[in-house]
């Protein structure tokens, strides 16, 4: 939950399993109180929302308009709201998370969805039952049919027709960019590839016969090229396109898989080489490039779908990405994986052990955590697998300083440490260290509760959020509050 600069304390109240329902009320007597309540107090029930109601503040209807545990006659009243993003926030609490008598019956999203002003929002068309994506599909405002386009997953084959030859291009270059979750009808490939507004858009979404892979190869956009040097069906992709201007064709010409290891890394070295430009910026980053190109697109299915003796000998190419991909499938023989381990760098060490996790030894995502951290960006945390081991927290929190600033606080957000380590944690310069002292049960309440004037705000808010912090506490936020 984002911090609450100017009443952190307040906030986090709000939102502790530990507080009682009579100083819960007493919460509800400041704005910030309500909001909180409406978000997360497990304990509301009809009276606190009728105090929420009658207060009137759009960020605490909001709250309430998402909460799974709002009854449906509460969303029905604030489903009429003036303001806007009160009556769409009925639309968030839409799910399996609903409590029972908390449903939001299909009837209140029509009624949401017919709001003018709710119209043309382009994220809520997920969520809306068939009939009403159907009655926006065909709505006679262009800008209503392309947020449908854009965000309906599974819309029928016809429907599809419909979005892909809506005489509006707003419609097509929307339907365009969600189609990575359909096919595209093919007796309507032809036509998108040869609007120069379209092209692009279905190249890199449909599988290119060898003659229009070709002509696509001579294109006067580069964009429209790179998708062609990608394509599988590009016959002798290497003799058309090594020599093209753009190094994004070039890049793109990495992922063919008729080029061996040779051709692939003169590409790379030359890109890498290529020289300033006039501001002196870099002309290309082709490692973002790159990064970008092997994880974010179908580039190069030809070897994440290859057997895995095939993938066993690209895992050795001279080239990361390529060993990245060959590993995409986590089915590399361990030897072959630690191998790999032993020879890359930080980023190819992360995906390859992210991708065999559920396999790999304990002490060896252990050594790769210590060797080169643990990425935000990939999944699982390689922390967070049941045979990491738990004596690695203990090791690090006592071997290693704050100065060695990842290892310090993954085993201080991971490990369950002794009294002294807590107290340490918690009078640290970090404040991603003090918050993480908050979560350890060994932390004297007397230590909680002066992070309560941490000067940090989600410091402060997590502390007063804590279970463990004494009821004594809680009446102090509340009064110095006014309440």
């Amino acid at each position: 939950m984002t911090a609450n600069t100017k009443f952190p304390h307040l906030f986090g109240l709000g939102s502790n399993p530990a507080l009682p329902y009579d100083l819960a009320f007493r919460l509800l007597g400041h704005p910030v109180g309500r909001q909180s309540i409406a978000a997360s107090y497990a304990g509301i029930d009809d009276v606190m929302r009728a105090v929420i109601l009658e207060a009137d503040e759009p960020g605490a209807l909001q709250e309430l308009a998402a909460s799974p545990r709002t009854p449906t006659g509460v969303r029905w009243t604030l489903a009429s709201h003036p303001d806007l993003w009160v009556r769409v926030a009925g639309l968030r609490s839409s799910g399996p998370d609903e409590l029972p008598g908390c449903e939001t019956p299909d009837e209140l999203v029509a009624h949401i969805a017919a709001d003018p002003e709710v119209r043309k929002l382009d994220y809520l068309g997920r969520g809306f039952p068939l009939a009403i994506k159907m009655s926006r599909a065909v709505d006679p405002d262009p800008g209503v049919r392309a947020a449908m386009a854009g965000t309906w997953a599974d819309p029928p084959e016809e429907q599809r027709r419909a979005f892909l030859t809506d005489p509006d291009l707003r419609v097509r270059l929307a339907a365009l960019g969600n189609a990575w979750r359909w096919d595209i009808p093919a007796d309507l490939v032809g036509a998108l590839l040869a609007n120069p507004a379209t092209r692009v858009a279905v190249a890199g979404r449909v599988t290119l016969t060898p003659e229009q892979a070709r002509e696509l190869a001579h294109d006067e956009d580069e964009m429209v090229r790179r998708v062609a040097a990608a394509s599988s069906q590009l016959q002798d992709a290497y003799r058309l396109l090594r020599n093209d201007p753009s190094p994004r064709v070039r890049l793109a010409l990495l992922t063919q898989e008729e080029l061996s290891d040779e051709q692939r890394v003169e590409i790379w070295e030359e890109l890498d080489a290529e020289g300033p430009r006039h501001d002196g910026e870099r002309r290309y980053p082709v490692r973002a490039g790159v990064d970008m190109m092997w994880a974010h697109s179908s580039m190069m299915e030809w070897l994440r779908t290859a057997p895995v003796e095939t993938r066993e000998r690209h895992a050795r190419s001279p080239l990361y990405f390529i060993r990245c991909v060959a590993a995409s499938q986590g089915d590399l023989s361990l030897d072959t994986v630690i191998e790999m381990l032993a020879e890359a760098d930080q980023f190819d060490a992360q995906v390859i052990a992210v991708c065999h996790a559920e396999r790999l030894p304990g002490h060896v995502l252990r050594k790769v955590v210590e060797a080169y951290g643990e990425s935000m960006k990939l999944h699982p945390p390689l922390t967070s697998m049941p045979q990491f081991p738990a004596e690695a927290y203990d090791d690090w929190i006592t071997r290693t300083s704050p100065e060695d600033a990842e290892l310090y606080y993954l085993a201080a957000k991971n490990g369950t440490h002794a009294a002294g380590i807590a107290e340490q944690l918690a009078v640290d310069e970090s404040s991603s260290l003090r918050s993480a002292a908050i979560g350890q049960a060994s932390l004297s309440t007397s230590t909680l509760e002066r992070l309560l004037a941490d000067a940090e705000p989600y410091v402060a808010q997590a502390a007063a959020a804590s279970p463990r912090l004494p009821l004594s506490a809680m009446h102090k936020i509340l009064a110095d509050a006014g309440l």
